[in-house]
């Protein structure tokens, strides 16, 4: 079901495109799991416990996963599966330009999916932006992944976006989670 209309049974394109909540609870439930859920998220960088281990935590979102944890986590799909951990620098150079830290031999990083696996996901994520719900993500000349989404009762709205070079997150909501206006959602806002 996506908002008031009733899709009947869907793939799961069409339930990442549209956003057909529903849809994404029961693959959860009946297919995935909440275990199996909550370690992927785990693998991919997000702190244990900032995830509710609930049907709502891990269907609908309704977790307390940061925007840098997010970000990190559609970086892992976009880079073929394979997590590498957000940080915010690439080196670290003294006076001399010795290298004194480097990103990448510190960085944590690690397989999550199976190319194909992430392959498949981001194909989706790009078709939601191209006829789902963050067609206003679209850049002329770049290919964009992404998925809204809408915290419950309005109190946030995110977008989480990909592109072949990028990975970017944006949530717009009250530190103290009060609702946002009324006429503001996830497909028109982030």
């Amino acid at each position: 079901e996506g908002g008031a209309k009733y899709y009947g049974p869907v793939t799961l394109r069409t339930a990442l495109v549209q956003s057909l909540n529903s849809a994404t609870a029961w693959t959860l439930m009946n297919l995935v799991g909440l275990d199996k859920s909550y370690n992927y998220l785990t693998y991919m960088g997000i702190n244990p416990l900032h995830i509710s281990k609930t049907p709502s935590g891990l269907a609908l979102g309704d977790s307390g996963i940061t925007p840098i944890e997010l970000a990190g986590a559609y970086a892992t799909i976009a880079n073929s599966g394979v997590y590498l951990e957000p940080l915010s620098f690439t080196r670290v150079v003294d006076k001399e330009g010795n290298v004194i830290l480097d990103a990448d031999k510190i960085r944590d990083r690690r397989e999550v999916f199976k190319k194909t696996t992430a392959w498949i996901v981001s194909d989706m994520l790009v078709n939601a932006v191209q006829s789902g719900t963050g067609t206003r993500a679209k850049i002329d000349g770049v290919t964009v992944g992404g998925k809204t989404g809408t915290v419950q009762d309005a109190t946030g709205v995110l977008f989480a976006g990909i592109t072949p070079d990028f990975t970017a997150t944006l949530w717009i909501g009250s530190d103290r989670y009060k609702p946002l206006a009324s006429d503001v959602s996830a497909s028109s806002s982030a």
